[in-house]
């Protein structure tokens, strides 16, 4: 009975220790498998910043965009693996990891900059930035802190191990002492643990490899384990490779048939393989891989599965392709050499070892015939012995020696060659050696022989020809020269012979006439080229000269272009004070134009306000004339500009889709009011296909209409007026949109019409006496249509009337196709203008009393609140401490003009996040230039002065419109067209 309690003791104690000693070997395995998996994440850190590195570096030096792509693919792979390594890693390591990831932080930055330059074609800055001296510091420390991390947390874990492994031994000890009793139990127990060991200690060693892609299989060659290496080189995931055959999901139809056939044969064999293969990833990217796979076994040596460690090699795929494709160049260019050039060798006394095929083709001897002999046998007697012995000495000093050499072919005849011989050193086992290359110019030295001769029989020809010229070697030495020749450089032909003409060269035409002369030698000809020469009592002239290279020799003839050079000068300088003249009229117009325009705007303003107040008949006759005189003024102050701009030549077309019917409705209607006041009929017609959106400068279209108009109506004194309008569509797409005028006036003959479209002029003087008007119209018209690629076409006949019509190439706009900025309203203005103004509150920003005053009659009716600013800096202040509906705001004002007030109001919007006031440039600046100022300035619509009710209100409208369109878009600058 006692036996029982003592074998219930033994049997409890050995449990105890039996799970004592199984939770003491799942903490080893469980610390062996973390730093299985600390030393995977840190090889695979190490394995992505060697990625991101390579791939910034090749992205800067090649500018190929796959570098690019391929380092923001592995960003995020590398913060998470570093992520992973801190989550795994001992307490120990978190603070060398937390370097890590602020230098990665860093250089990802510099990496991502030098990318971005690239992209901007900096690749020289994006190097700078990748081999910069914070680049290096950076990747010093990053290295650094990831190995100290490494070793301390090997050093942490390792200790752990230790305490694991002494506590486990006394278990051990424990258990060994209590398992004499049981020991068939211990033994088995001892024999899964060994096991165990085997296979973890199997699974560590797959650990560090894991910087490279590695795959484990069974026998079936079915993937059962693959690390992250591989994921990230194939783009797959976990889930998707497992249970997968590797060929099922990279291989390239593209790679080697026969070459995974084999790999296939040894696997089947289970035999160890390696290969090299062209892989596919899931994203469709190529890439080469070195494969190589190990057969893996269990105990009784039976085929278990495959372990396959991959290196990605498509680099040095890419780089063997090169250096392949670079040596059938450089065989290419050695077949050429020996195809076009005659080549020998020769030892050191001379003797032939090699000549090529043509040197056999130009001596006449065979290959058997030369080798072994010396060069003696192919020399002519047409040199000096001294000549070769020069030749020798130079060689055997180990120099290179070129000249031309007379040679003696098999069959007696004589070649030239033009002979270049370069001495090889001597090796161990061979003496020196001399290879000539040699090119045959026998052709060339006939030609020069003939050339001599020529030269020879044209003496007496330069002696007498009045020509200029000259001969040349290619040094620029003069060879022979006509005395007209030698006069114009200003010296004999004896002080000119055998010296170079750049001794006597304007010192600042020396360096051009170096350059000129390379051209002239590199291809052949020299045309036009001038150079001034320094006579010996100090006058100048320029020569211009023609020069053209004929064998050794260079032939020129040569012309002082001296006064001509000098009337070219005195016409530029003509034509510089002529464009300064054109630049001040221009500025001297625009300013005339503000000047102009703003006293005409209280002309217009206040008559435009008198006319609604009540007047007798006579008040209101002599209202209508101002009223029209301050409108003919108006129009002949823009057809003045319009012209002014044509001929400086910053007059442009605005193309944008715009609705014909509607402008020229809108002209029309102008134009009726004024042919019906004088009597006369008034039409206008619209062909079919005339509705719908044109693209083109739709108010110039409406210029044109408005001119030929206006002109029928001036010179009609009974009859009627009819204006047509027609669309054409063609062929290829485009539409002609023709718009005629016709009129019943005074017409004009044939010698009139010469004269009709000259500017400031009209058919005779009495014209302008009895109808007025300054010339201009039908000049601009002209301009206009010319500019839009139209035509102009007129008929007349004196007394009985005129024709004019124009043809534009005007393409149709499909309405799903627009998408234009707000525009300036042709239509009158309709009421619902009005009903919106009735409520707003207006800055005014102008500094003239006359203009206040016009601006606030015309909005005191519509019961608009209208606070007056004297300058911009009181328009912004004003702003500020009040709330507007609108902003109406001059251009030129003391203290801050109104460009600087808008830009400050705009600043001050978009730093304190206030809603966009909408702002009007209501200016006498009403040039292009100008308008473009006020909407760069971030104003939303330009209204140009002199104002009437009608511009005024239309303009406040489509201020607030062109406003709220630039707040959605958020668009800091308005688009908006006045």
């Amino acid at each position: 009975m006692k036996s029982i309690p003592r074998l219930l003791t033994v049997t409890f104690a050995i449990l105890l220790m039996a799970a004592a000693s199984a939770w003491q070997f799942a903490s080893y395995r469980d610390i062996n498998m973390r730093q299985i998996l600390f030393t995977e994440a840190t090889g695979e850190i190490n394995r992505l910043d060697e990625v991101l590195t390579m791939s910034a570096l090749m992205n800067a030096t090649t500018a190929d965009p796959k570098w690019a792509k391929r380092y923001e693919e592995n960003t995020p792979r590398l913060e998470a693996a570093i992520v992973k390594a801190m989550s795994i890693g001992p307490a120990g390591v978190k603070e060398n990891l937390g370097e890590v990831e602020l230098a990665n932080t860093k250089l990802i930055d510099l990496e991502r900059l030098s990318l971005a330059l690239v992209a901007d074609n900096k690749k020289e800055d994006a190097l700078k930035i990748l081999s910069s001296q914070d680049y290096t510091n950076l990747k010093a420390t990053y290295t650094h802190e990831i190995n100290k991390a490494l070793q301390s947390g090997s050093s942490d874990i390792q200790s752990a191990k230790g305490q694991i492994q002494t506590g486990f031994l006394i278990t051990i000890i424990l258990v060994g002492i209590a398992f004499i009793l049981i020991f068939e139990l211990w033994r088995k127990d001892r024999e899964t643990v060994q096991k165990e060991q085997i296979r973890y200690r199997e699974f560590a060693r797959f650990a560090e490899l894991a910087r490279n892609p590695v795959v484990r299989t069974n026998k079936e060659r079915e993937i059962i384990w693959a690390n992250d290496a591989y994921l990230a080189l194939t783009g797959y995931s976990r889930e998707e490779v497992l249970g997968k055959k590797p060929s099922q999901l990279t291989l390239s139809p593209e790679t080697d048939a026969e070459e995974v056939t084999q790999l296939i044969r040894a696997l089947n064999r289970g035999e160890p393989a390696s290969a090299t293969l062209l892989n596919q990833s899931k994203t469709g990217r190529m890439y080469w891989v070195n494969l190589d796979i190990q057969p893996l076994f269990d105990d009784q040596k039976r085929l278990e599965g495959f372990q396959a460690i991959e290196t990605e090699v498509t680099d040095l795929v890419e780089a063997q392709r090169r250096a392949d494709d670079a040596l059938a160049n450089l065989n290419a260019y050695q077949s050429a050499l020996d195809e076009h050039s005659i080549i020998s060798v020769a030892d050191q006394f001379g003797r032939i070892e090699f000549v090529n095929d043509r040197y056999c083709e130009i001596s006449g001897y065979s290959r058997e015939e030369l080798i072994g002999q010396s060069y003696k046998s192919v020399q002519s007697d047409k040199h000096d012995p001294s000549y070769f012995k020069s030749m020798r000495d130079t060689i055997n000093a180990g120099n290179s020696w070129h000249g031309e050499v007379c040679n003696r072919a098999k069959d007696g005849s004589l070649f030239w060659v033009d002979a270049t011989v370069v001495p090889l050193p001597a090796t161990r086992t061979e003496g020196p050696r001399f290879v000539s290359v040699l090119y045959d110019i026998t052709e060339r030295k006939r030609t020069e022989t003939e050339l001599k001769e020529a030269l020879s029989h044209s003496s007496t020809f330069f002696d007498v020809s009045s020509e200029l010229l000259a001969i040349f070697d290619r040094q620029g030495k003069a060879v022979k020269l006509s005395k007209a020749a030698a006069k114009i450089i200003g010296r004999s032909e004896e002080e000119l012979i055998g010296r170079s003409t750049t001794d006597f060269i304007h010192p600042e035409d020396k360096e051009q006439t170096t350059i000129a002369m390379q051209k002239l030698l590199d291809t052949g000809e020299l045309d036009n080229f001038v150079a001034r020469y320094i006579h010996p009592k100090g006058e100048v002239r320029s020569v211009e000269w023609r020069s053209k290279i004929v064998g050794d020799f260079i032939y020129a003839t040569a012309r002082d272009v001296t006064e001509r050079l000098a009337t070219e000068a005195e016409l530029l300088a003509a034509r510089e004070q002529a464009e300064a003249a054109n630049r001040a009229k221009s500025s001297f117009l625009a300013n005339m134009s503000h000047e102009i325009r703003t006293p005409l705007n209280g002309v217009i303003g206040v008559v435009g306000a008198l006319s609604r107040t009540d007047l007798t008949q006579n008040q209101r006759e002599m209202v209508d004339l101002i009223q029209s005189s301050g409108e003919t003024l108006e129009l002949l102050l823009s057809d003045i500009l319009d012209v002014s701009k044509i001929e400086a030549g910053k007059f442009s077309l605005q193309p944008e889709p715009f609705d014909l019917r509607k402008s020229i409705e809108a002209t029309a209607q102008v134009m009726g009011i004024r042919a019906e006041e004088k009597g006369l009929g008034f039409h206008v017609r619209f062909g079919p296909g005339t509705e719908g959106l044109f693209e083109g400068d739709g108010v110039r279209v409406k210029q044109i209409v408005s001119n030929l108009a206006s002109n029928a109506v001036k010179f009609t004194q009974r009859g009627q007026i009819d204006i047509s309008i027609t669309a054409t569509d063609k062929a290829d797409g485009s539409c002609d949109v023709m718009i005629s005028v016709k009129d019943t006036g005074i017409g004009f003959d044939e010698q009139t019409k010469k004269r009709l479209f000259a500017r400031f002029e009209q058919a005779d003087a009495s014209i302008t006496k009895n109808f007025g008007g300054s010339g201009l119209g039908l000049s601009i018209c002209r301009t206009l249509t010319d500019m839009m690629g139209g035509q102009f076409l007129v008929t007349s006949e004196a007394g009985i009337g005129s024709l004019f019509s124009v043809i534009l190439p005007l393409p149709r706009v499909q309405p799903e196709a627009l998408n234009t900025p707000a525009q300036t309203s042709t239509s009158p203005v309709p009421n619902a203008i009005l009903s919106q103004t009735t409520s707003h509150s207006i800055l005014l920003a102008e500094d003239h009393l006359v203009n206040q005053r016009v601006i606030a009659m015309i909005l005191e009716p519509h019961g608009i609140a209208l606070t007056i600013a004297q300058n911009g800096q009181e328009a912004v202040e004003l702003w500020q401490n009040a709330h507007f509906d609108l902003v109406l705001m001059d251009m030129q004002m003391p203290i801050m003009d109104g460009l600087s007030a808008t830009k400050r109001i705009r600043e001050i919007e978009r730093s304190d996040g206030l809603r966009r006031t909408p702002i009007a440039m209501v200016s006498a600046n009403a040039m292009k230039e100008h308008i473009t100022q006020s909407f760069w300035a971030g104003c939303d619509f330009h209204i140009a002065k002199p104002v009437t009710p009608e511009t005024l209100l239309k303009g406040i409208d489509a201020t607030i419109e062109a406003c709220e369109a630039n707040e959605q878009t958020g668009n800091g600058k308005s688009k908006t067209k006045a």
